[in-house]
Order: structure tokens, then sequence, then C-alpha cells
């Protein structure tokens, strides 16, 4: 076994600065997004690109957090079980986020990515594992993006409802105040005089 301590402080300091700021861009670009899904301003490539760059930067600090889980053999690499679990952490928080922007075979198609990059970072490495994380990243993020995407889509039909209502409440109040408005012209003339013609 190798004497490498589980945690290093210092990795852990960074991490939970960089966590910070993955968490406030996520949420950042989420509602951005679902801004732009209902009709606002979408996000802008700058908050795209923070987001993915802090996702990098999340999992680089994870793997400096979390160096290895006491089964690491010397001279090789191995991702200990924390670092893993953050990096799925961070990788479903960055596709949840940006689900909104994403139609549905998108979103399939991201997270196939995600999975296929997991598997052959697995295999590159040499890591061992009860579960391939490609079928992690599937479970985790599939489930993540899922989740993120039925709330969005409940959300937009609820913004449509009452959307709908207010519609329909404006046009009710513009028809009575029509019918309540004292009659002029013509209208008034055809009151009086239904069988004589009107001149104005």
């Amino acid at each position: 076994m190798d004497s490498q301590p589980r945690l290093r402080a210092w990795g852990a300091a960074v991490l939970l600065i960089v966590t910070a700021a993955h968490t406030a861009s996520c949420v950042a670009l989420l509602r951005a997004g679902i801004a732009g899904l209902l009709g606002g301003r979408r996000p802008t490539p700058r908050l795209l690109g923070l987001a993915g760059a802090l996702t990098a930067a999340s999992l680089a600090a994870g793997v400096a957090a979390f160096p290895a889980d006491g089964r690491v053999v010397p001279g090789t690499f191995h991702l200990g079980f924390p670092a893993g679990a953050a990096a799925l952490l961070f990788c479903g928080a960055l596709t949840g986020a940006a689900t909104p922007l994403l139609p549905a075979r998108r979103l399939v198609i991201v997270v196939g990515l995600g999975a296929a990059v997991a598997g052959v970072a697995q295999v590159a490495t040499g890591n061992p594992g009860r579960l391939p994380w490609a079928v992690n990243y599937l479970l985790y993020v599939g489930a993540a993006a899922f989740l993120y995407r039925s709330g969005v889509w409940f959300l937009r039909v609820m913004w449509e409802l009452d959307r709908g209502r207010d519609v329909q409440a404006r046009l009710t109040v513009t028809s009575a105040i029509a019918k309540t408005r004292p009659a002029t012209g013509w209208r008034r003339c055809a009151r009086r005089r239904p069988r004589v013609g009107c001149s104005g």
C-alpha cells in the first residue's frame, strides 16, 4: 500500500473554493437558461465558458484533494472513490444547469459522450472498479439530467397556463369595458331609429 494521505489539506481548501464558484456559475447558468426558455434573454457564451472552465477546475481540484484511497500501486495513477464521486457531482451539476438550453436529443448525446469519456479514462488509467465509470456516469448524470428536464418541462407548462389565464383575464376586462361604454355615432342612431337610415 502507498502511504499517501487520503485527504490533502491544501487540496481540500482549493476544492472548497472552486466548488463554491462552480455552484454559483451553475445556478446562474440554470437561471439564465430557464429565463431564455420562457422568452427572456438567453445565457451569454461567456457564462457557458465560465461554467465549463470551473467544472474542469473542480475535477482537477478533486483529484488534488483526494489523491488515492490507500490501494494505489506506487508509480501508477489511481483515482480514489471520493475524487470519482466529486467528478460525478460536478459533471451532473453542469449537465443539469445546461438542460434548459439543450433539446432532448442533444441532451442524450451529451450524457452519452460524457459516459464514453469516463469509460475511456478508466481504461487508459487502469483504474479498477466494481462498476465501470461509464455505467456510474450514465446512472448518476443521466438521472440528474432527467430530473432537471422534467422540472424544466413542468415549470414551462405552468408558466404557459399562467400566461393563458392572464390573457383571458385581459380579454374579459376589455369585453366588459366595451359593453359598458355608451353608444356613439351610427350605433346610437340605430338604437333610436332602427328602421330609418342613419347618416353618421
